[in-house]
């Protein structure tokens, strides 16, 4: 019953977005919108694939029609960054994860609830990749990781 739901949303997504390019242009803003939801939907189905072009798409157009600072666009840098994150590549999500705190940060007062939480995922991004890298650095076997013996 789910998966029909999601067909039906997908699909009417799509045609929402078709109509908006045809009478908006590919590059208005309002299109990273309908990109931005779809994108949202193909998570929900664990899309990454896809989800991660649309996010990307999103970005470009807003970068361009917003600017660099813009609100719209963190939101679409902390969507990617989550998305990321979802697929263990803590070191992939980092940048945008960076990226959009800046941009809330400048946007945002600090005591801002939305800004708090984005710095603790971030601090929690940092854990991880912290912790995947000793891992990675870690020796594969305890005897390498004694002190040798005089």
């Amino acid at each position: 019953m789910t998966q029909h739901l999601y067909e039906q949303a997908d699909l009417l997504m799509q045609q929402a977005l078709t109509m908006r390019e045809q009478e908006l242009g590919r590059e208005h803003p309002d299109i990273a919108n309908s990109l931005q939801n779809l994108a949202r939907l193909y998570v929900a189905q664990d899309k990454y694939t896809e989800a991660e072009a649309l996010y990307r798409r999103a970005i470009t157009i807003r970068e361009q029609r917003l600017g660099p600072t813009h609100h719209d666009l963190a939101m679409t840098l902390y969507d990617l960054a989550r998305l990321l994150l979802t697929q263990q590549g803590y070191e992939m999500a980092k940048p945008y994860f960076e990226r959009a705190l800046s941009i809330f940060e400048q946007v945002w007062a600090a005591g801002h609830p939305d800004l708090m939480r984005l710095t603790e995922e971030y601090a929690d991004l940092m854990f991880k990749v912290k912790r995947e890298k000793e891992e990675f650095t870690a020796p594969s076997s305890p005897h390498q990781s004694q002190p040798p013996v005089p």
